[in-house]
């Protein structure tokens, strides 16, 4: 068992929960990908988030991290949005 000190955690690296790359988004640690391009408007991103609330690995935090992830590269407030 290693131990680390304060600063070695503060700058630890730790996997992304959720990224963005080739026009998709997606879990890289569950090989789950999907096209930005059928995320057309909040509708469709209500949807997938359905879909994935669904799914047993899929927890708030992942949720969260997909929402953000998506609007960031849409342009879209999470918050006021949505009209």
């Amino acid at each position: 068992m290693e131990i680390y000190d304060l600063h070695e955690m503060m700058n630890a690296e730790f996997p992304k929960l959720v990224e963005v790359r080739f026009g998709e988004v997606g879990f890289p640690e569950n090989n789950y990908w999907i096209e930005l391009a059928e995320i057309k408007n909040y509708h469709d991103l209500v949807a997938w988030v359905h879909h994935l609330a669904e799914k047993a690995w899929v927890d708030g935090e992942r949720i969260a991290e997909f929402i953000e992830a998506v609007c960031a590269q849409k342009g879209w407030e999470i918050y006021g949005g949505g009209r």
